[in-house]
């Protein structure tokens, strides 16, 4: 039994109502705004990174959910988890990773897809993509810019003729 510090009241608490319906399958502009490592129920480890969607605004402030299976008896599991992370720590222009704080609050693109529910749990998006903001990839030349992850303020446009600094 828990006494509350005061009256509850559901009629005033009601909201308009937030959507546990995914969202369409497709890009958004979101952050990592959470991570930990859990157990998983046959003794591995799954780091569990949680999202929010920045842009579009109507689907702002929703959270999604990506799990990563880093230790599992099943390599293949682990392959594509370490695959799925390295993925997620090139858009965000991390190279090497310790602390997954690192991962937090860097505006990047998520790719959501529908993944159909069963009986017992209903349809859900699924993380299934990343990309950084403007295509930039920390240590390659994408759409002709490089940035590195220690300054995001310097930008070194390469072309064919020049490099300029802006």
């Amino acid at each position: 039994m828990a006494v509350l510090p005061s009256v509850f009241s559901a009629e005033s608490n009601r909201g308009t109502g937030s959507s546990f319906e995914p969202m369409p399958a497709g890009w958004y502009e979101a952050e990592a705004v959470k991570s930990e490592l859990k157990e998983t129920a046959k003794g591995g480890k799954m780091l569990s990174v949680q999202f929010q969607i920045l842009e579009p605004e109507e689907f702002a402030k929703r959270r999604v959910f990506a799990n990563y299976n880093i230790e599992n008896a099943n390599p293949m599991a682990v392959e594509i988890a370490y695959r799925d992370l390295a993925a997620l720590c090139d858009a965000c222009g991390i190279p090497e990773l310790e602390d997954t704080v690192d991962l937090h609050n860097i505006p990047i693109q998520i790719k959501l897809k529908i993944e159909t529910g069963n009986v017992q749990y209903p349809d859900r998006n699924a993380v299934v993509g990343y990309k950084a903001i403007g295509n930039f990839r920390e240590g390659s030349l994408t759409n002709d810019v490089l940035i590195t992850p220690i300054q995001y303020s310097i930008f070194i446009q390469v072309n064919i003729t020049n490099i300029t600094w802006f």
